[in-house]
């Protein structure tokens, strides 16, 4: 191999390998996921069974505007938030430059931003 052409090919491989961690990554994060999502919606099932049980409790429950904060939807938020995080995590484990960076330049102008608005 071309010595010049060295380092690219230690990047390229890198990369490679990096890819290739997003599905065994994806595996475990997302049954992780759908633990989270079957609490949420056992929590749920949980609270509409005592809101039936009682009367009181079925007139505070909808008489709120808003409804309530579903757990439901929260854990399905949080799993999906989880679910974008896999390209990071692949990058600690083989380090190479690429998404990492590139969110990190992004944070780090959002920081510079957001300091400058509150000056």
């Amino acid at each position: 191999m071309l010595p010049g052409f060295r380092d690219s090919y230690l990047t390229w491989i890198a990369r490679y390998i990096s890819v290739g961690l997003y599905s065994g990554l994806g595996y475990i994060v997302m049954s992780i996921s759908f633990v989270l999502v079957k609490y949420g919606l056992m929590k749920e099932i949980d609270i509409l069974k005592a809101v039936l049980g009682n009367e009181e409790m079925f007139i505070a429950y909808v008489s709120f505007p808003s409804g309530s904060i579903s757990f439901y939807i929260v854990s399905l938020i949080v799993g999906g938030l989880a679910m974008l995080t896999i390209p990071i995590i692949s990058t600690w484990i083989v380090h190479t430059t690429g998404v990492g960076n590139a969110i990190g330049t992004m944070a780090g102008g959002a920081a510079k931003a957001a300091g400058g608005i509150l000056k």
